[in-house]
């Protein structure tokens, strides 16, 4: 079951490849709210601002991290208000966010860095 402020608005069965749509309802509940859709063994989570109030404002630490060429781990401190909603995201094949990467108000994201088999640098 979906939580009642999603509404499927495509079909919720098939098989094979598919799109599903959903809407979600604006939030006036002054508070936060999230679940997650299932899509057999797939998860697709889903977070709502609280809806009330300013617009949220976010911070990361560290906001800038260096790596070896032998790739490694890291962390990432989002800072962000109990009401707000964030989801993190790469911009690089190469980092993988193994953490869950949507929440509400401040957490932890781990991530992993695929070692370099290049000769030069890289940012993402």
């Amino acid at each position: 079951m979906i939580a009642d402020w999603i509404t499927l608005t495509s079909s919720d069965t098939g098989t094979g490849n598919d799109v599903v749509t959903f809407e979600v309802r604006e939030n006036f509940t002054g508070s936060p709210r999230q679940t997650s859709i299932n899509f057999g063994s797939l998860t697709q989570f889903v977070v709502q601002d609280a809806g009330l109030g300013e617009d949220c404002n976010y911070s990361i630490n560290p906001p800038f991290q260096s790596f070896a060429a032998s790739g490694g781990s890291g962390t990432i401190n989002v800072v962000a208000e109990e009401r707000c909603a964030w989801q993190a995201a790469s911009t690089a094949g190469w980092i993988t966010i193994t953490s869950q990467n949507v929440g509400v108000g401040n957490a932890t994201v781990s991530y992993c860095v695929e070692a370099s088999t290049g000769t030069s640098g890289r940012s993402a």
